[in-house]
This record gives C-alpha cells, structure tokens and sequence, in this order.
C-alpha cells in the first residue's frame, strides 16, 4: 500500500512536471495577400507533440497587436479587416493545457512573416484639352497610392482598345500620340502592383482635332495673255478645309501669295498673268492644324499673235463691170476664247497695170469681207492686197488677188502654122497662138484662100485651147490665117496679125473623079461625080457627040466641083461625057464615060463665045461677047475655090460690047466664073491678085 501510494505519489509529480514543458513551436510559416482584398492567407507545418491548438499573433505598425487562436489540427488561417497599404508582422504559438485548465502553456514563437496588404486605388484621370491636336491627347493621371509599380491606360476609340503602360508617380502628364483626327477617345486608368492590378478609374473623354487639310489636285484649263485660269479638285475631306491660298511664282523658288478664294470655290482666274511669260502656281489649303500644298503646275500665258490673214480672195465675176472690181474673202479666224489676235481693221491696198507701188485703197473694219473698187478702166489689170491689223497694232499677211476690168478680150498673137501629115498623108496646117486675155470664153479662127480681108470662119473653139488644126487645106491653095478671143458679155477682141500666104504645091497628080452621072432636066444636061482628090486645079469637063471617036471641051471648073449643067445640047441627040482633075503637074486619068440620048427634037443654038481680060486681074474684069446678034440677058456667077458663089450679076451681052465687072471685093486666089442663060453656058478661069 505504501509503494502504491508511493507510485502514485511519484506518478504525480512526473505527470505534473510532463505537464510544464512548452510545446513545440510551428514551422514553415508563411502569408500572402489575398488579391488586392484586406485579408492575409497563412499557412505552417504542425510541430511534433501533441498540442492543444495554436495562437496567431499580427500588427501593423499603426496598431495595436492581435490574436486569436487556431485548433490544433489547423495548418491555415485567415486574416481579416486588415488595414490596407500596412504591412504585419506575423507569428504563431502552438499552445498545451497545464495541469489545470486555467493553466496553458505556449511554445516559443514560430518565425514570424511580414506581409503588405496592399490596398490599390483607382487613380483620378484627366484630360488637357488646351493641348489636344489632330492626333495627340494630352493625359494627366493624379494618384494617392504609394506603393504601385507603374499604371495601365486604357485607350479605346469605336471598337479599336489600346493598352498602354506609365510609370509610377503621384503627378503625371501623358502624351497619348499617333491618333485618328477628328476621333473621340474613352480613357480609363488603373494601378498596379507587380502583377496586381487595382480598379479601373472613371472614363474620361477627349476629342482629336481636324487633321492637316488635303491635298487639292490643282490644274489650269485656260492661258490667255492676261487670264490664266486655275481649278482644283478636293479627293477628300473637304469639310477639313477652312481657307485656300494660291501662291504664285515667276522662278518656281519664290512664291507670293496671290489670292485666298472662297472656301466654296473650285477655281479661280488670275487677270494678273503676263503675255509670254511662263508662271508657276500652288494652291494651299489650311486650318487650326496646318497647311498642305497642291503640286506645282506650270502654266505659260499665250503671247499676243498676228491676226490671222484673209483668205481665198477672189474677184466676182458676177459684180464686176468695164470700170469696178468686186473683191470678196474669207477673213481669218480669231482666237474668242483668249482675244489673242482680235482683228480690228483690214488695209486694202491696190495696183493697177503693174505701174509703181501698192497704194492704199481703203481701211476698212475687221468683220468686213468684200470691197468694190471703182474708178476703173476698161481692162484695167488690178492687183488687190489685204491685210488685217489687230487691237494690238499687229499686223497679218497680206491676202493677194489679181483681175482684169471687163471688156473685150486681148487679141491673141504670135500666131504660127505648121504644116503636117495626117495619118492618112493629107496635108495639114496646125495653128497655135499665145493666149494674152484670161476672161475670153472662146476662140475664133478664120482663114481666106483668097486674100488676107475676106475670111471665113474656120472653127470656134473653148477658152481653154489656144491650137486648132485645120483638116480642110488642099495641095495649091493660097490660105491666110487670124484668129481673135471672144466674151459672150463684152464680145470679141481685135484679130491678130494675119499670117500668110502659106501654099502647098501639088505632090502628085489628083485622083481620077468618079461616079460620073448624067440626067437630063428640061433640055438639059445635069452633070454630076465624086471627087476623089485634094489635090486638083481644075476639072475638065468633056463630051462626044459621035460616038465616042472626039471628044471636045464642055467646061473648065474650079477645084471640089462636083456638078455641071450642059446647056448645049439638042433634043433626039447622044452625048457621050468624060471628066478629069488636072493640077500644074498633070492630069488624072478619065472618069467612067457616061452616055445620054436627049429625048424630042431640037436644033443646036448659037455658041456662046465670050472673052474674059485681064487675067490675072486685080479690081476689075472686062466681058466681051462675039456673034451675038440680039441682046441677050446672062447671069454671072463668080465661085471660089470651096465652089461658094461669091459675086452675082446679071449682064446683057451684046455684039462686041464690052461690060466691066468689078471684082476689088474679092481675096486673092483663083475663081471660077460661069455665064449662063436659059440656052447657053460657059466657064471661065480667073485669078485674082
């Protein structure tokens, strides 16, 4: 019982004493904000032993110290209501209960941690709109934290967020730069701890101003001497644009401002421009941010010039007279856009017949373009000059027409005849002339076989020939040529000089006539054949009346007569008849014989026998008659060579009595002459010179 009670005794002071040793203390304490919230987490690691809980103990240098304990089996706590931006200081005691309950023992302190409670606040954003430009917004950002490491901006325009970074500072000016113009922009601010990020501040807002203006596209349509005309085009943002200032420079260095135009305008003229000269322009629009320029256009103004001349001058022929001219024309264009040579007044300078220098006609007004020019002579030759002068003095190239005064036309001259063969070997003479007139409608070309006063008309031919062949001319035939330039108005001009005697002499002896023919017609004899030469004298007319065995001589005609009446013949008698062309070189052979009975009865009567002197002859002839025993009345006949009556008269013949027959009126050359009545008939040769 004693030991037992001695065990018991001694059980008890160990227990007892076992009951005042601490515990052991916790490790591997550590804390941590929690966020950006006034709270700590803490964490440790249990001591060994057992224990009966633990105590935490925390402050922060502006409070007092706090604690509260924890259960054993607890590794983590929470701290709460903490005092933001403060840093505690924090440790842990595991505890045991002493032998009483009142009793309670604490282990040393575990190692202690500090941790901050960093309490963020939104910073106090604003805007400097004294300093907003087309893309710069100035940024003031005012701020109490005192522990932050730098800001966050946010900067958020429509759609389109930019997150941007700041330094820390309790004051700070924030240049946010590379903004659209014209464009609104939110801005928020926040701080930050490291990784830790407090709240978002209020939005402010800032509005960019206008950009730079744009760029016009500037061009010139019109140069005049003194109006150069300028236009411009805006590709965009013309609501940009508050003035316009064109600039202007005669080296393209040096500009001067010339104009500011309305904001409204498109274009603009410039009446200050210099004829000539080549100048140089720019167009600048501009606002409250700045100016942009247009490129440079170079623009020459147009000098003054000449007046254009007047053209296709012309004389009208249908207003002209013996003493005016009508001159008509185009007058010159002008430039109505620019008045560059703007014709005032036109010169009218005049010439006649080539004699001395132009003289001045009239000064007449620019829109005129015709004149008449009076106090002329009949085929006055007028040279016209006209010119323009413009309403700078300058004056154009003359204009030129030259005309003749109406009239007859200038005779032709320098007529020449050339002889020629045809294709046929005929002889022929080609006729050419000078032409001295510009205002004769035809030609008229003449020719005598007889001499150079009585012509016949040849051949009538167009203005526009100055040659004529004469296809009629015969071997042995004397012709004389003239030719004159005739007008259907003003009528024919003088002839010219008479060319001539040109006479072919027989190359061969003619060809024999043929076809002969004999009819009779009223007691009569009608002879007729064809000639087949060109080249005969004369033809030879005979006749038998036995048979064929003589043959004596009827007549002796002129050159291409073709016909003869035999008026000596009797009724119930046979006449045989032959023909032949003769020239200086001989004769043809005979024609066919043509043979005729004459019907009835009938007695030959009295031969004619006539004598025909001088012949040659020149203003007269003298008729003879022999036998003759009753006056009788004749008709004479002249023919010339073309067989063409050209004297007529009748005569009465009476027993050798001579009658004189004047014959001055006739051209030079050989003629046949027949004296014939209503019984009797003869042919006589004739020559005049």
């Amino acid at each position: 019982m004693k030991k037992l009670l001695v065990l018991f005794a001694c059980l008890s002071i160990f227990t007892k004493t076992f009951a005042q040793i601490p515990p052991a203390a916790p490790t591997g304490l550590s804390g941590s904000q929690i966020g950006l919230g006034n709270q700590i987490s803490l964490q440790w690691t249990a001591p060994v032993g057992t224990i009966a809980g633990y105590k935490v103990f925390y402050r922060s240098p502006s409070d007092p110290i706090k604690s509260h304990k924890k259960s054993a089996v607890a590794t983590k706590d929470t701290l709460n209501d903490l005092v933001f931006n403060s840093t505690y200081t924090i440790y842990l005691k595991s505890f045991k209960i002493g032998s009483t309950p009142t009793d309670t023992i604490y282990s040393v302190k575990s190692d202690s941690v500090n941790v901050l409670v960093l309490g963020l606040v939104a910073p106090t954003p604003s805007i400097d709109f004294n300093l907003i430009t087309h893309n710069t917004i100035w940024l003031r950002i005012d701020d109490v934290n005192v522990n932050e490491t730098g800001f966050d901006i946010e900067l958020k325009e429509g759609g389109n967020v930019t997150m941007l970074t700041e330094n820390t500072g309790s004051t700070i000016f924030k240049a946010l730069t590379g903004l659209k113009p014209k464009t609104q922009y939110s801005v928020r601010v926040r701080a930050k701890y490291n990784a830790l990020v407090g709240p978002w501040s209020e939005l402010v807002y800032g509005t960019t101003k206008v950009g730079f203006p744009p760029s016009p596209n500037l061009s010139s349509d019109q140069n005049c001497p003194t109006l150069v005309h300028l236009k411009w085009t805006i590709p965009n943002n013309v609501e940009d644009i508050q003035e316009y200032i064109i600039k202007k420079s005669f080296d393209n260095v040096n500009f001067f401002d010339l104009a500011t135009p309305p904001i409204t305008s498109l274009d603009y003229y410039d009446q200050s421009s210099i004829p000539g000269k080549t100048q140089f322009y720019k167009l600048f629009t501009r606002n409250i941010t700045g100016s942009t320029p247009s490129q440079t256009v170079t623009v020459t103004a147009l000098d003054y010039v000449n007046p254009n001349p007047p053209t296709a001058l012309i004389s009208d022929q249908g207003d002209k007279s013996r003493n005016h001219l009508t001159i008509k024309w185009t007058n010159g264009t002008e430039d109505q856009v620019c008045k560059t040579n703007i014709r005032t007044n036109s010169y009218v300078m005049v010439k006649v017949n080539g004699i001395g220098n132009f003289v001045e006609y009239a000064n007449i007004p620019g829109f005129q373009s015709s004149i008449k020019i009076d106090n002329l002579k009949p085929k006055d030759i007028v040279e016209v000059q006209i010119f323009a002068v413009s309403d700078k003095g300058l004056f154009s190239t003359n204009g030129y027409v030259k005309d003749t005064t109406a009239g007859p036309p200038y005779a032709p001259s320098n007529m020449i005849a050339v002889l020629y063969d045809d294709a046929f070997g005929n002889l022929n003479y080609g006729l050419s002339w000078n032409d001295n007139s510009k205002d004769e409608d035809y030609f008229i070309i003449e020719r005598s076989t007889l001499n150079n006063t009585s012509f016949q008309e040849l051949g009538k031919i167009n203005f526009n020939l100055t040659n004529f062949n004469d296809l009629t001319t015969e071997e042995g035939v004397i012709y004389y040529y003239r030719v004159k330039a005739g007008s259907n108005t003003e009528g024919d001009s003088q002839y010219s000089p008479v060319i001539g005697p040109f006479l072919t002499q027989y190359s061969k002896i003619p060809n024999a006539p043929y076809g002969l023919k004999a009819k009779e017609r009223e007691s009569k004899v009608d002879l007729t054949w064809r000639d087949d030469s060109i080249r005969e004298e004369n033809y030879i007319i005979e006749k038998s009346i036995d048979g064929g065995s003589t043959f004596i001589l009827v007549a002796t005609l002129g050159k291409n007569i073709t016909s003869y009446t035999d008026e000596n013949v009797s009724a119930g008698k046979t006449y045989i008849y032959r023909v032949k062309a003769v020239n200086t070189l001989g004769s043809s052979n005979y024609s066919s014989l043509e043979t005729i009975k004459m019907s009835g009865q009938g007695s030959i009567p009295n031969a004619l026998n006539v004598t025909m002197y001088p012949n040659p002859a020149f203003e007269f002839i003298n008729i003879k008659s022999e036998n003759i025993n009753l006056t009788d009345g004749y008709t004479l006949k002249v023919y010339d060579s073309n067989n063409r009556i050209v004297l007529t008269k009748e005569i009465f013949l009476k027993e050798n009595e001579n009658i004189l027959i004047p014959i001055n009126n006739l051209g030079q050359g050989l003629f046949n002459v027949v004296i014939s009545n209503d019984q009797n008939s003869i042919n006589k040769k004739l020559y005049k010179y």
